[in-house]
């Protein structure tokens, strides 16, 4: 522990605090900064921005690690992560021409040493805002830091082709054709970007996933809904069918006078064949859609997602209970002491379970629709790409 403060404290080691402490002049003081960056040597200049990236990874790590995407652990280093900064780095190297074109147009004539130290401060100053609101969006799951996180990702990308002209030019004039040719060269930046891009089709899923407007959340939700209904649910509208099949043989039943209904042997078997072949089927098919929802609930990373899946398995449930509720009326109808009134006893708990079903039915898809509205209109005005 001695030899680290020594280490920390020593003359080689103290610069450092002294590189840290710069970061406020560039945002304060802009010119301040880029002379006492400009004066240094070539290796000087190359020592602070390594100490520049290595602090900027560890709060990036920090901040993106701690969430719960990533929850196996803080030291677990996170590749979407590494991936914007990835991304961002190419970006700047795209850049640093149009930033020198600009600079070369100002009074102060800023040059390529300008604009790389420009470039990579920038970088290391601001990207850090968007990032801050992406882990609190993963961490607390509320679009309302999807939207500010897109918000400033904008901002930082429009406040990096502004501030290089104005902090390098003087005078109305001058400024307001800077930021016009910073602008107009950043464009073609961002095109050319683009089509570079759009020249790796295989690539563009990896690419989407690590820009910073990606939606992590409602990717892995609509791929997750996608997958559990593709089953053909056991609807209301069968059940209903069912039940006027099955109030037709009652109503065509003979009535004794003790109560007891007598039902033709025809019909409970007709009735019977309709039945057992939708509940072997349906009932398949509801228990492998538990199970489907049990193994994406242990796999899914996010809490919407879990969210979903309960109210889907919620669902399922119902309708197994349901398909038990309906067979306990065809047994009673099978029944070689068929009573009327534990009939419709039965039939009405039926009825119940089955309203109950459809309510939840309703319950999930109104969720779901409510959750992609919020999707579309994000994605409409390009705050988030799934």
């Amino acid at each position: 522990m001695e030899n680290f403060f020594k280490i920390l404290f020593s003359s080689t080691f103290l610069p450092v605090f002294n590189y840290l402490a710069d970061i406020s002049k560039f945002v304060s003081h802009p010119r301040e900064y880029f002379n006492i960056v400009s004066a240094e040597k070539p290796i000087e200049i190359a020592r602070r921005f390594i100490i520049y990236a290595v602090g900027f990874n560890i709060l990036a790590i920090c901040l993106i690690g701690v969430t719960n995407e990533y929850a196996s652990g803080l030291f677990k280093i996170p590749h979407r992560l590494f991936g914007i900064i990835i991304l961002d780095f190419i970006w700047g190297l795209f850049t640093i021409p149009s930033l020198v074109l600009t600079g070369k147009s100002s009074k102060n004539k800023a040059g390529l040493k300008e604009s790389f130290i420009y470039c990579l401060t920038f970088r290391f100053c601001y990207l850090l805002v968007p990032i801050i609101f992406y882990s609190f969006f993963l961490l607390t799951e509320n679009y309302l830091f999807a939207l500010i996180r897109g918000i400033t990702s904008y901002l930082y990308l429009v406040c990096f082709f502004l501030f290089f002209p104005l902090w390098f030019s003087s005078g109305i004039k001058n400024r307001i054709l800077s930021v016009v040719l910073s602008f107009v060269s950043g464009a073609l930046t961002i095109f050319l970007f683009g089509y570079l891009l759009l020249s790796f089709p295989s690539n563009l899923e990896l690419i989407k996933k690590i820009t910073l407007i990606y939606d992590p959340i409602g990717s892995e939700v609509n791929v997750v809904n996608s997958e559990i209904n593709k089953y053909p649910s056991f609807k209301f509208l069968e059940f209903q069918i069912l039940h006027n099949l099955l109030s037709d043989s009652i109503s065509n039943a003979q009535k004794m006078p003790n109560g007891r209904v007598v039902v033709s042997l025809k019909q409970i078997k007709n009735l019977e064949i309709q039945w057992n072949v939708r509940k072997v089927s349906s009932k398949q098919e509801f228990e492998d859609q538990l199970l489907q929802i049990s193994n994406y609930s242990n796999s899914s990373k996010y809490l919407t997602t879990k969210k979903f899946l309960r109210l889907k398995e919620d669902e399922i449930k119902l309708g197994l209970n349901t398909i038990i509720y309906l067979d306990d009326c065809f047994n009673e109808l099978h029944s070689n002491t068929l009573s009327y009134r534990r009939f419709l006893d039965k039939y009405s708990k039926f009825q119940k379970k089955a309203t109950e079903y459809q309510d939840k039915q309703i319950e999930f898809l109104s969720a779901i629709i409510e959750f992609t509205k919020v999707l579309n209109k994000f994605m409409h005005f390009g705050l988030i790409i799934i």
